[in-house]
């Protein structure tokens, strides 16, 4: 079974990726922004959720907390 997006309340995991690309116009300057999912479980390669033409610069994920 393959990790599906679902919603918040449901999550068993947090997807929270920082992906980044070359920032056009400016040599060696990097654009950067996150990719937050709430997933059904964790997935087996994060590398899907990666736009392409970006790159994974850390992931910040983490198993969904219940208190």
């Amino acid at each position: 079974m393959s990790a599906q997006v679902v919603a918040p309340s449901d999550a068993k995991f947090n997807l929270m990726l920082v992906i980044g690309q070359p920032y056009r116009g400016v040599p060696g300057a990097t654009q950067t922004t996150y990719v937050q999912e709430y997933l059904s479980e964790e997935p087996d390669d994060v590398e899907l959720f990666v736009p392409e033409g970006w790159e994974l610069l850390e992931d910040e994920s983490e198993e969904s907390q219940r208190l």
